[in-house]
């Protein structure tokens, strides 16, 4: 590894590991890892069970992960996707096939520590065969200052009796421009989760389309965000659930706290082609809730610091 590409290295791990990631085992390579610094690949370790592939393109990287048939991995993939500069542009173009009966954790970790203008662009293709279980982990980590356009676009294959369980979270710095855009399909007794967890501030933007479609009998899914707005940041959440399986079973469940001058809107949405089919959802819009505020001061906290009890506890 060149003197560049080690302090690129050094500093993405720094970072991650200030965010409460795990540096040590991606150091140590215990377990399978990929890390980037925009377009520049500084390092990607496989395992006996996962393989790990990455392609240099203009803007980013063209990525695959392949877990192995039957292959249960106890420790997670750590991916760590960054851009150092304060502007830039990183495209992920990514494909994971979880192999039938494989069972595995992803960990993603996207690290803008000095943005001022970045666009991080990810466009991701998963399919689960029978029977595999995917956890995929995505936390990001951004200044506090500037603009940084994020944009995952992903599209995921369920097959009969797998579970994803997909978790976005945003807490850190400012979430800037966020439009996520997921679709996923559901076969036969298959299982999805997506849970969606921002904080935003000044003039940031979140715009979220979250859409499951269960094809499948008796399949199941569950569309969940929490999102917190400060100053004059805005919102704007679509959750559609599409039942076309005998028996299958849906809901969204959208909670957005907004403060100061913020503005929200939440549209849940749902579909049902089959009359055994269950969709429900709940929307909630509001301030931060007066009787836990009371509570908590009442115990001895100031008002400041029991809205941040109260916001942490939402977004953690």
């Amino acid at each position: 590894m060149s003197i560049d590409r080690k302090n690129e290295y050094e500093a993405l791990l720094g970072l991650l590991e200030k965010g409460g990631g795990n540096a040590e085992e991606i150091k140590n390579n215990i377990g399978a890892n990929m890390i980037l610094n925009k377009n520049e690949i500084i390092s990607v370790n496989e395992t006996e069970g996962i393989k790990l592939k990455a392609i240099k393109i203009p803007d980013g990287v063209k990525a695959s992960i392949i877990i192995k048939e039957g292959y249960k991995e106890t420790k997670p993939v750590h991916l760590c996707f960054g851009i150092l500069p304060k502007e830039g542009k990183q495209v992920i173009i990514s494909e994971i096939i979880a192999k039938k009966n494989s069972k595995v954790k992803i960990l993603s970790h996207c690290i803008f520590p000095n943005a001022v203008h970045i666009q991080h662009i990810m466009e991701g293709k998963i399919i689960l065969e029978e029977g595999a279980e995917l956890v995929y982990e995505e936390e990001h980590y951004h200044s506090e200052e500037g603009l940084i356009e994020v944009k995952p676009v992903q599209e995921v294959v369920v097959e009969k009796n797998a579970k994803y369980f997909n978790h976005f979270k945003m807490k850190n710095g400012r979430a800037g421009k966020i439009n996520i855009d997921y679709l996923v399909i559901l076969k036969e007794k298959a299982v999805a989760e997506l849970t969606t967890k921002i904080g935003a501030k000044l003039d940031d933007e979140i715009k979220m389309k979250e859409k499951i479609i269960l094809e499948g009998k008796e399949s199941r899914g569950l569309i969940l965000s929490r999102i917190v707005l400060r100053d004059y940041s805005t919102s704007e959440f679509v959750g559609i659930t599409v039942g076309k399986g005998a028996y299958s079973k849906a809901h969204v469940d959208c909670s957005e706290i907004v403060m100061d001058n913020a503005k929200a809107s939440a549209i849940p949405e749902i579909q049902a082609f089959d009359s055994t089919a269950k969709l429900t959802h709940e929307a909630a819009i509001g301030r931060i809730d007066q009787k836990q505020l009371h509570t908590l001061m009442a115990k001895g906290l100031s008002e400041k610091q029991s809205i941040e009890y109260l916001v942490n506890g939402l977004l953690n």
